[in-house]
């Protein structure tokens, strides 16, 4: 969770339409956004007290939760719930809950009664819709609980050690979850600090592997997901730290590979920050075999296939970390240093041959170190975190040069589409540092300093010309500093920036950059209807940036689907675009119910999923309406099922005023009436199939 977290901080993938409004919406309460929530809210965290706030983004959705309860730890995400480690005067340190109410921020369960606290540790995970955690009281130590997000179920899960003997170490237990079975260190007496691992269940919660056999301790941590196994660091007391594997079962973990022969670290990251980067179904990570000093290594999770890429700084410096590594195409790109006189970024495929320098920099001193500004997206209903590149092909990143000093550069992957974006620094001054950024489809946002303005926010589309890298506000005006911090997105597209304007000394303020638009594609209706032996599916979108294709699948339940065809895409298109694609002969095939959805695919590799709509093969000539929205603002989202005729689709106001009027034929899914021409009130929408009437009240915003 820490490590999501700090992912999320660096930056978000979000869409954007032209340069919008910079607002400020609280001033001088040093509010920093903790984590968003799907509602369109986003959870804020006061630097000065720890109180706990809520953003929707605006002035007056700007507001504290609480009075008395002071965030500690962010725990986990639930549905519209952030879980966190708390505390009040009343309670001490305990587990707490906000779904960005006043009311619905609440103390989840006072598990050490009173003023003690239980002090729940800040390693949490999530796994069946639960969130599991550590806590401690008298009665049996420190042990592993969980919690659904309401006060009832918010239980301790199993007594690893019955009694009041602690089974887990604070801040040691380093709990992980691979969506399928939960990871985690604990204590006994006979068998150190070793793995564990959980199925949800109770009975389920056993050790894993005692990988130090007998009371000393391997110290299981840093786990990452590769394909079905998940990698991570241990001690076994030969090998020292190597990298280890396991698939959740006893026989399947084991030592990856004695990287390091005998009894030295073959782990040894400088950090402490174990980590993976995946490309082409290879993990690639951080090492050192003791010969040719930390490097990067790469493993398709076999003993054999674990080798060195390449000894890229020869002797015993470190080359690089490939938590600062981006994949464009066939090749994914990172940097390194000597810290002395080499500067540079490197490529590669995967292969020794094929991983080469790239560009090498001569910056002044070693801050010139090159950093890639890695772009993310991180889906708020599932907790994805995906990595789309810039307009679909580039990324940018910092280099220096004597003539130009620190400055933002861009690349496509290629020498000719590789440049610096402007000279922001005045002469060889540094322009701009490593700090926090956001991207947008249009523009990256980031820290630079012109040396006029002091460090403020700017942004940048990526132009070699430099016209389209500018100042969006001296926030501190003159040379100050405001010190911009730029945070996660909220869900109506909102950028949430914090930032000091000047007025009060280490107090900060928070802005809010509106103007965004929604997702690459926007899906305006979808229909699927019967055409003799064929299944005929339709739909239109009215913008597009970037597509690529979209998977149609089928399905018989609902549940599992399957890939029956493919449609290139527009790619980028502001009007209306139409598809449609042929089942042929599904009609015969007789199923009573066939079920259709979309998987629309983007060319920065992001994809979604439409909603599912169905074939009723029995019966198919009677109808059913479903509003999907309600209230609406522009357009009302309208679900048809079995509407085999002709249907005309009327909006009435009480006076019985017909506004709106339009009509389809064989029209089998969701359609989208447009409604923003209406003025804010009470309507009807009417369905006439000619022998059968509905009607539906709705209300415009």
């Amino acid at each position: 969770m820490k490590k999501v977290l700090l992912l999320i901080s660096i930056g978000f993938l979000i869409c954007s339409q032209i340069f919008a409004q910079l607002t400020q919406i609280n001033n001088n309460n040093s509010l920093n956004p903790s984590f968003p929530l799907p509602n369109g809210k986003t959870i804020l965290v006061s630097d000065m007290d720890s109180s706990v706030w809520v953003t929707d983004g605006t002035i007056v959705g700007t507001f504290k939760l609480s009075t008395t309860i002071k965030l500690i730890n962010e725990g986990g995400f639930l549905p519209g719930k952030l879980i966190f480690s708390g505390t009040t005067a009343a309670t001490g340190i305990e587990l707490f809950m906000t779904d960005g109410t006043v009311a619905g921020t609440i103390l989840l369960n006072d598990i050490f009664v009173g003023i003690n606290s239980s002090s729940p540790d800040d390693d949490f995970a999530n796994l069946g819709g639960f969130i599991y955690f550590t806590a401690s009281r008298p009665a049996e130590g420190r042990e592993l609980w969980r919690t659904d997000g309401t006060p009832g179920g918010t239980v301790l899960f199993k007594d690893l050690i019955p009694g009041p003997v602690s089974g887990i170490v604070l801040d040691s237990s380093n709990l992980f979850s691979n969506g399928t079975y939960l990871l985690f260190s604990a204590n006994t007496t006979t068998t150190g600090t070793e793995l564990w691992s959980g199925n949800g269940t109770s009975a389920g919660t056993n050790p894993l592997a005692d990988i130090n056999p007998g009371a000393p301790s391997s110290f299981p941590q840093g786990f990452n997901i590769f394909g079905n196994m998940v990698l991570f660091q241990a001690n076994d007391g030969v090998h020292g730290i190597e990298w280890w594997k396991t698939n959740g079962t006893s026989g399947g973990t084991s030592l990856l590979k004695d990287i390091n022969p005998g009894p030295e670290n073959g782990f040894t990251d400088l950090l402490n920050f174990p980590f993976i980067f995946v490309f082409n179904n290879k993990a690639f990570f951080m090492a050192n075999d003791g010969v040719n000093g930390e490097e990067i290594f790469v493993t398709d999770g076999t003993q054999l296939n674990t080798f060195i890429l390449k000894d890229i700084q020869t002797g015993p410096f470190a080359s690089t970390n490939v938590f600062n590594a981006v994949a464009i195409g066939n090749k994914f790109f990172f940097t390194s240093s000597d810290l002395i006189s080499r500067f540079e970024m490197w490529q590669s495929d995967g292969t020794p041959s094929g991983t080469t320098l790239f560009k090498s920099f001569t910056p002044n001193d070693f801050s010139g170190i090159p950093f890639i500004f890695r772009p993310f997206q991180f889906d708020i209903n599932t907790g994805v975190l995906s990595q789309p590149l810039f307009q679909g092909n580039k990324f940018f990143f910092t280099a220096g040069s004597v003539a130009d000093g620190v400055e933002l550069w861009v690349t496509d992957g290629t020498p000719g589409g590789t440049s610096i974006v402007r000279n922001i620094g005045p002469g060889g001054a540094d322009g701009v540092e490593i700090g926090s950024y956001a991207y947008t489809s249009l523009y990256l946002y980031f820290v630079a300093n012109n040396g006029a303005s002091g460090r403020e926010l700017w942004r940048s589309d990526g132009a070699s010309s430099g016209i389209g890298t500018t100042l969006v506000a001296d926030i501190n005006p003159g040379l100050p500093d405001s010190d911009p911090d730029i945070f996660f997105f909220v869900n109506n597209g909102k950028l949430l920036i914090s930032a000091d304007n000047g007025d009060i000394p280490f107090a900060r303020d928070l802005y809010v950059l509106d103007g965004l638009l929604p997702l690459p594609v926007n899906l305006l209706q979808f229909s699927v209807v019967d055409r003799q032996a064929d299944a005929f599916i339709q739909w239109s979108t009215t913008g597009e940036i970037n597509s690529r294709d979209f998977i149609v699948q089928r399905s018989d339940d609902g549940i599992t689907f399957a890939n029956i065809g493919k449609i290139s895409a527009m790619g980028i298109s502001t009007s209306k675009i139409n598809y449609n694609f042929i089942d042929a002969g599904i009609i015969n095939s007789g199923k009573a119910k066939l079920y259709y959805r979309l998987n629309q695919r983007n060319r920065d590799g992001s994809e979604s999923l439409s909603r599912i709509i169905t074939l009723d093969l029995k019966g198919r000539h009677l109808f059913t309406i479903r509003l999907l929205q309600n209230p609406v603002k522009t357009a009302l989202p309208v679900m048809v099922t079995g509407g085999g005729q002709r249907l005309v689709f009327s909006i009435k106001d009480y006076s019985g005023k017909t506004l709106y009027t339009s009509q389809a034929a064989n029209l089998n899914g969701f359609i989208s009436i447009p409604v923003s021409n209406l003025a804010t009130g009470s309507y009807i929408l009417v369905v006439d199939g000619g022998q059968e009437r509905k009607a539906f009240k709705f209300f415009k915003d």
